[in-house]
């Protein structure tokens, strides 16, 4: 089976290629014809982003640094970086954490179980 794909894939392979050149113009017509939909689709979608969120319609521009400039800025400058400020908790968790929490009972040991055995043979009376 392997063998014989080995052997079909490249002659299917050629016969396209050789249809696609047979037919050149039919051709670079369906590819035109796929890159005009592909680039209709993206500009629509541009045009959507544009309106909906405010991105720009060209995309980026060239004002302002790129991130390697702002990385090799962030690197070179004697400015430290502010530091955040501890979290604090709201008042409303502030309580909550003031409050003793309900204490979770300990687990007790389980009850006394015992094992019925079925297999042993119990001898019944007979009236």
């Amino acid at each position: 089976m392997k063998k014989l794909f080995m052997i079909l894939v490249p002659i299917i392979c050629l016969l396209a290629f050789i249809q696609i050149l047979s037919n050149i113009p039919y051709f670079l017509s369906a590819i035109g014809g796929m890159a005009l939909f592909a680039g209709i689709i993206y500009l629509g979608y541009r045009f959507y982003l544009s309106k909906r969120y405010g991105v720009p319609f060209k995309g980026r521009t060239s004002k302002g640094p790129n991130r390697s400039q702002i990385r090799k800025a962030q690197r070179t400058s004697t400015v430290k970086p502010q530091t955040k400020k501890p979290y604090s908790p709201s008042v409303k968790q502030r309580e909550l954490n003031q409050k003793q929490l309900k204490k979770v009972p300990k687990r007790r040991s389980s009850p006394h179980l015992t094992v019925i055995e079925g297999k042993n043979t119990k001898k019944k009376k007979k009236a």
